[in-house]
């Protein structure tokens, strides 16, 4: 059945919008399958409202009075131009070949939302402004994309904290299409000051949504060009990244929002650090474009996007051996000769050893390079240290870590915008870590010491609380709940009641000030 009358898509409206929006104005908002038959030909097609399926199927009913493609739908009335170009090309495709098709069940898997550290808002959102400015303008109010963005929770035109509806974002009715004009109640909503660095990440997105690309990049485009980022910036400590330099960097620009939450992750190894190794997974949009407003914040997501897309695809498969055995040539066999007397001369040492000794590097370097499967079979047998290690003196060791422990802690717990300090961090932080973690029975000081002292997440988010509130008092701002949950980073759903608790104390203790 072709429809003859379908909804005028709204700007920045999500599909699932419109089609509710349909059920509304033919008087079949009650009859859910009704309203799929009618768009999509079945009643077994799932409302998702960020990555929906059955495209192809809509634009054959819809097509006589919206003429519009599969693709285009994607691009302009989904969230999948906020995922898809961070993921490789094969994998984007699929996805949009299950949009498509009928089957969509797996394309939340695949984009890495369902099993992602980072979750989506549960409740669908709305900003009163914009309600205010549809109703005026359109006479009814909508969905849109950008109130439905982990990490944008505040309205991108208007810098009001965004309001939670009664639908959920997923609903465990999957043929219910909720409409916006019956869940929106609250008509105001706080004001929120941005940082600069979130006004950046806003821009960064909307610019994103507005390259429409819905194809992906290679994890080896990704790997490169942050290496390449890295090295540009000067965060190298000789050939190697200097992560802790990054992290410093971006934690500082991030420190007092609600996006640093994201950050506090043991130091030693986070996604951040990932991120600038080589990919071997892809990583959610919010933390590429967390790195870009902080470490690039004047270039375009499509200049981003450009640079990287010319990167080569795949790594230079360099280094493998010649199928062909070809004939040395007189300069071949004048280095080979000499790396053989050179093994003869040093008959009781290793490869490291010999390449250390004053003609054995550059022999090795040149061999390396244009006979490489020669030198590979020309190789002195491997050196077995066979030295003894003396016996370990755990008692020392266990008073050592203590006091190393002890004046760690004293330095850390001192700076405000400090991580977790987790039972692993804190083990981290000795000369031994990895002994350590493998002796724990044998420390039992050192183990009491870090069961003692080790930071619960209540404790870290409570901490997190007193330094928002001071961070508000030297400000001069009212310590009000919703800005000490933001300042602090946390979200309202984490709350427990020993830190609703100190929230309240902190706003009565102010009031009476």
């Amino acid at each position: 059945m072709v429809l003859s009358y379908f909804p005028v898509p709204y700007p920045d409206e999500l599909l699932y919008s419109i089609i509710a929006r349909y059920g509304i104005h033919t008087g079949q908002s009650g009859n859910r399958k009704a309203i799929l038959r009618d768009v999509f030909g079945t009643d077994t097609a799932t409302a998702i409202p960020d990555l929906p399926s059955h495209l192809r199927y809509l634009v054959q009913h819809v097509g006589q009075v919206w003429q519009i493609s599969e693709k285009d739908i994607i691009k302009r009335y989904t969230l999948a131009p906020f995922y898809l170009p961070f993921l490789k090309p094969d994998l984007a495709e699929k996805i949009v070949s299950s949009m498509n098709s009928n089957r969509g069940g797996d394309i939340h898997t695949r984009c890495g939302i369902s099993a992602g550290a980072l979750t989506q808002p549960a409740f669908f959102r709305y900003c009163p402004s914009c309600v205010q400015q549809q109703n005026e303008q359109f006479g009814e109010s909508c969905w849109l994309r950008s109130h439905h963005i982990l990490g944008i929770d505040v309205c991108i035109y208007h810098s009001q904290e965004l309001l939670s509806a009664k639908s959920y974002f997923h609903s465990r009715h999957k043929h219910l299409f909720s409409p916006a004009v019956r869940e929106v109640t609250d008509q105001t909503s706080a004001h929120v000051e941005l940082k600069d660095i979130e006004i950046k990440l806003h821009r960064l997105y909307s610019s994103l949504m507005g390259l429409q690309k819905i194809t992906g990049l290679s994890s080896h485009q990704w790997t490169v060009f942050y290496k390449q980022l890295a090295d540009q910036l000067g965060f190298k400590k000789g050939s190697r990244v200097d992560h802790q330099s990054i992290r410093r960097h971006i934690e500082n620009d991030w420190f007092g929002t609600c996006l640093n939450r994201s950050l506090q992750v043991a130091a030693h190894y986070s996604w951040l650090t990932q991120m600038f190794r080589k990919h071997r997974k892809s990583f959610h949009p919010i933390r590429h474009m967390m790195v870009w407003a902080s470490l690039l914040p004047e270039v375009p997501v499509k200049t981003i996007f450009t640079r990287v897309s010319r990167l080569p695809a795949e790594p230079d498969k360099k280094g493998t051996f010649p199928l062909q055995v070809t004939q040395p040539t007189i300069k071949t066999r004048e280095y080979r000769q000499a790396w053989l007397m050179l093994l003869k001369k040093y008959p009781d040492i290793g490869i490291k050893a010999l390449r250390s000794t004053g003609e054995g590097g550059a022999l090795y370097a040149w061999l390396y390079r244009h006979d490489r499967q020669w030198l590979m079979s020309h190789r002195p047998d491997k050196v077995v240290n066979h030295s003894k290690q003396g016996k370990v003196d755990y008692g020392k060791w266990d008073e050592e870590n203590v006091l190393a422990l002890a004046c760690a802690f004293k330095t850390l717990n001192r700076k405000s915008g400090r991580c977790r300090l987790s039972l692993t961090f804190l083990v981290k932080q000795l000369p031994r870590h990895g002994s350590v973690e493998k002796h724990l029975k044998e420390l039992p000081k050192t183990r009491q010491w870090l069961l003692g002292h080790a930071e619960s997440i209540e404790d870290f988010q409570l901490f997190r609380v007193l330094n928002a509130a001071e961070e508000l008092k030297r400000q001069n701002l009212p310590l009000k709940r919703w800005r000490l949950l933001r300042v602090a980073g946390i979200r309202f759903e984490s709350v427990t009641k020993r830190i609703e608790t100190v929230i309240q104390k902190l706003e009565q203790q102010r009031s009476l000030d």
